[in-house]
């Protein structure tokens, strides 16, 4: 599926807005975020999926008190129109749904 950049108002924006073909890049807890909707067809619901990212390389911080799971940060090629992030996301604890981002498109 093509994602298409929504217009939620700036990186501070509500990313409730967001249409399911959609996404946004935002700030959210003290780091940048892509936010879609979860493409997974194993859900009942709408769920909203919130990536951090790193313009650049993927990279993982060391944070006092933060889970090890939770310091991983993908990697973005800096594209707010047709984002790229690596590697791969998966959700396999979560939702079930493993792929990419590549070019904007949900692989």
């Amino acid at each position: 599926m093509k994602l298409i950049a929504a217009d939620i108002g700036g990186i501070h924006g509500d990313a409730s807005k967001i249409a399911k073909n959609e996404f946004a890049i935002r700030w959210a807890n003290n780091c940048m975020n892509i936010v879609f909707h979860c493409p997974s067809q194993s859900l009942m619901r709408a769920r909203l999926c919130m990536i951090p990212i790193n313009h650049g390389a993927q990279i993982e911080q060391d944070i006092p008190g933060v889970p090890e799971s939770k310091r991983l940060y993908w990697g973005w090629d800096g594209n707010e129109k047709e984002p790229t992030l690596t590697p791969s996301i998966s959700c396999i604890n979560r939702c079930g749904w493993h792929g990419h981002i590549t070019k904007g498109e949900l692989l």
